[in-house]
């Protein structure tokens, strides 16, 4: 079950990361827009997929 979770959230992750590149855009643009590190950018996608979440929506 772990598998699946973990390899869901890295899906969640990829899909994240891969719209944000069909507008042109990566992390680090987001983090520049919103004064933000980039640490802290990723740290957000990591919650918004963290498994906890995940479960709950399904």
């Amino acid at each position: 079950m772990m598998n699946h979770m973990r390899e869901r959230q890295e899906v969640i992750r990829d899909y994240i990361v891969a719209e944000l590149q069909k507008r042109g855009l990566c992390i680090k643009d987001v983090a520049m827009k919103l004064e933000k590190s980039q640490g802290a950018v990723q740290q957000v996608v990591r919650s918004w997929t963290s498994t906890r979440i995940i479960r709950n929506e399904l």
